[in-house]
């Protein structure tokens, strides 16, 4: 999923006095621009509010998420603070360095392995396909490596595919591929 074409909801509960709250406003900027936006408040409690942001509005992937609160009365809240958020819209690049593409093994336990690089939020999870069968891979966020153990069942032509999903959704496209031929004769 591209997380830039898709909506985020942001909610979030704000409490005051007798007058309840009235008001929303939430500011969604970086140093160089802001993009200001009216909560809905949800429910008859006067607490609950939301607001659906399409990340494709923000200039930067990087904003700060200020919420400020105004009471039926007008009280205005003061200095209003918020986290710094990040929009991950970038896939994980994933490597395959063996087997190699093209080459000939014997039908024996093998070890498909590679690198992966990801910048953003996290790696949610990682498969193997081969001849179009999937399965999920061990992987090391440390060492930003991957591997996995098969045995080929039967001589012939593999392909071998491997694709990520990070934590944001961003799936990797292309899908690194190689294919080999298990030659046990």
């Amino acid at each position: 999923a591209d997380l830039l074409s898709c909506t985020l909801m942001i909610e979030g509960r704000d409490y005051d006095g007798p007058s309840g709250i009235g008001s929303v406003e939430l500011s969604f900027g970086t140093a160089t621009s802001t993009v200001n936006a009216t909560a809905s408040l949800v429910g008859d409690t006067n607490t609950a509010w939301s607001y659906s942001l399409v990340p494709a509005t923000l200039t930067q992937p990087q904003v700060r998420v200020i919420r400020r609160t105004t009471d039926r009365a007008g009280n205005e809240e003061q200095n209003p603070t918020g986290p710094l958020v990040t929009v991950d819209d970038q896939a994980p690049i994933l490597i395959i360095n063996d087997p190699n593409d093209g080459a000939y093994y014997q039908p024996v336990q093998m070890t498909a392995q590679g690198t992966f690089t990801e910048e953003g939020c996290g790696i949610d999870t990682f498969d193997i396909y081969i001849n179009g069968s999937q399965d999920a891979v061990t992987f090391s966020v440390a060492n930003e490596t991957w591997d996995y153990q098969f045995t080929p069942a039967n001589d012939g032509v593999y392909t071998l595919v491997v694709e990520a999903t990070d934590l944001a959704g961003n799936t990797t496209t292309p899908r690194p591929k190689v294919s080999f031929t298990v030659d046990g004769t």
